[in-house]
């Protein structure tokens, strides 16, 4: 099995090291979030200034905390008090260890890169592939955050966030994209145990004829594909891999296309947050053995 070193990610940090990638990626106009870490924080902010805003003109009302309208008053400062205590006492602290930590985690997250033959980006735009995911954006590019991109060939992608805009609204996804180095049959496994958001993702294949699958996940998953792929079905999606990608949540779709294996997962994985990372390393890993 291919074998991932997963110690920097929760390594002691190198105050040092960390100031020098700083200043270097600061200099190549490099971020190390995909997006700007102060932006939850002034949004907080400004959610208090108006909340407090809107308190005060009522207050200053004198109007009479009597009858009905004495019980929508009620209502509406402790809806707007609760407002304001949330952002107090959870997004501004988070936002705050957020702006401390950023580069930290992508010095670690660089690191783990490294030591295992790949590169990291926080932010890029979205690669053209051949899988169904990758067809879906609008003219608008799409953009890929938290990208883990093999440096050797044939390759493999771990992306933690990719999205695109269509019909005005943003979707968003998470995927692995992994090269096993020879032609695959069209193969499209589907998730049952689907999230609301991209729930029709893949459905026109609802009427195609079906393969077995092995093992208890075969209850969860549905496999598309022709009678002259069962070979390379059986290869591919053994039971050890459908139960990895079991454990990676609700909404996880796979498709072989050309050389390539794809998971599409209908959210974000939460990258490079170290237990988020090593699940999705140790389901390449699986995926590599299947090279040989």
């Amino acid at each position: 099995m291919a074998s991932f070193t997963y110690a920097p990610l929760t390594d002691p940090v190198d105050p040092a090291a960390v100031a020098r990638l700083r200043a270097e990626s600061l200099e190549a106009e490099v971020q190390p979030t995909e997006f700007w870490s102060g932006a939850q924080l002034i949004i907080a902010i400004v959610s208090i200034l108006l909340a407090c805003g809107m308190m005060m003109v009522v207050w200053a009302a004198h109007l009479p905390f009597t009858g009905a309208g004495g019980v929508v008053q009620i209502a509406f400062f402790t809806g707007f008090g609760s407002i304001v205590v949330f952002m107090l006492l959870a997004v501004i602290p988070a936002s705050i260890a957020g702006i401390c930590t950023q580069w930290r985690t992508f010095w670690r997250a660089q690191r783990f890169a490294t030591e295992n033959s790949m590169t990291y980006m926080a932010s890029e735009d979205g690669r053209d592939r051949q899988g169904a995911l990758f067809t879906m954006h609008g003219s608008k590019p799409p953009r890929a955050g938290n990208v883990f991109r093999s440096t050797q060939s044939p390759g493999f992608e771990v992306v933690g966030h990719y999205r695109y805009s269509r019909e005005k609204e943003v979707a968003h996804w998470g995927y692995v994209a992994m090269d096993l180095g020879r032609p695959l049959p069209h193969l499209i496994l589907r998730d049952g145990r689907r999230r609301r958001v991209h729930r029709h993702f893949l459905s026109e294949y609802s009427d195609s004829s079906t393969l077995p699958l092995p093992g208890v996940q075969s209850q969860r998953f549905v496999l598309y594909g022709g009678s002259e792929a069962a070979a390379e079905a059986n290869s591919v999606f053994d039971d050890t891999l459908l139960s990895r990608l079991a454990r990676l949540g609700r909404g996880i779709d796979a498709e072989t296309i050309g050389t390539y294996l794809f998971v599409y997962s209908s959210r974000p994985f939460n990258v490079p947050r170290p237990k988020v990372v090593r699940s999705l390393f140790e389901t390449v890993d699986i995926v590599l053995e299947k090279r040989q």
